[in-house]
């Protein structure tokens, strides 16, 4: 088994922190434009903000496994179940806050599979985006050489 110590890198973390919390919050910004549309409401923040507090903690927790290995085939399963928690941790958070109604945790818990099916369906645009930023910059928060490329 690999070392994720000796793989570890704090200045490869931080670009990498950097690079993908940048791009989330872009990206959390133009779905809740666009969702949002040319009506008169005021934008929603509090909605941006949760994106940005939940999507934080995954962006910190999934740099260590994207070191394990340097297979981009393992690195998008990675980046894909990422968005599947955030999308259900934001559902069951958001539903917390804005559904008082709830009788039990299964209705939270509902509310978070949902989130997971609308972001298939309306969010899966984004995560080619993800994968392909993280792959141009690749030398940059992973540190692989085309040396390292051949050998894996």
């Amino acid at each position: 088994m690999k070392k994720i110590k000796s793989k570890s890198n704090s200045k490869l973390f931080i670009i990498f922190f950097i690079l993908n919390f940048t791009s989330i919050a872009f990206l959390d910004l133009f779905i809740l434009l666009i969702t949002n549309g040319a009506s008169q409401n005021e934008f929603p923040w509090n909605m941006f903000l949760l994106m940005i507090i939940i999507s934080s903690p995954i962006i910190l927790l999934q740099y260590p496994l994207l070191k394990l290995k340097q297979n981009w085939f393992y690195k998008s399963i990675i980046f894909y179940l990422s968005m599947i928690v955030f999308l259900f941790f934001y559902g069951t958070i958001q539903s917390m806050f804005l559904d008082m109604n709830k009788v039990n945790i299964v209705d939270y818990f509902e509310d978070g599979l949902g989130m997971i099916i609308l972001g298939q369906i309306f969010g899966l645009t984004a995560f080619p985006g993800i994968v392909a930023v993280n792959w141009a910059a690749k030398e940059y928060t992973f540190n692989v050489t085309e040396q390292e490329q051949k050998t894996n």
